[in-house]
């Protein structure tokens, strides 16, 4: 008798088991299909995943070991950002044209900190 008993016993965790991997599946599969209509329709929404388009580094140029110069845009601006492995500065900030390319905005960024160096 106590064969009859562990074999039954068996099969109700058989069919528990079966039971608890069909609803993992099932949970798997919406979670697939929340991730693909996120990625599908969130930018339009404004969910967008992983930062999104609203910030856009333009370009870069090493001034030394661990320091750089960044232009980002960001929304409607551009900044012009000093990176270092501790901090980052804002150097200038200017309004969006969508012809301005990174050595333009460099240009300008050169030219306005030397004229406005004393001496």
């Amino acid at each position: 008798m106590p064969n009859a008993t562990s074999f039954s016993g068996s099969s109700s965790y058989m069919g528990d088991f079966l039971h608890m991997l069909g609803w993992l599946c099932v949970i798997l599969a919406l979670v697939f299909v929340v991730l693909y209509l996120l990625k599908r329709f969130g930018p339009q929404a404004g969910l967008s995943m992983g930062g999104g388009k609203s910030v856009k580094i333009l370009g870069q140029v090493s001034l030394g070991p661990k320091k750089h110069l960044v232009v980002v845009r960001f929304l409607n601006k551009i900044l012009v950002l000093g990176v270092t492995d501790t901090q980052i500065n804002l150097v200038t900030e200017m309004t969006t044209d969508e012809s301005t390319s990174f050595e333009d905005v460099l240009d300008a960024t050169t030219r306005g900190n030397k004229t406005s160096r004393p001496g």
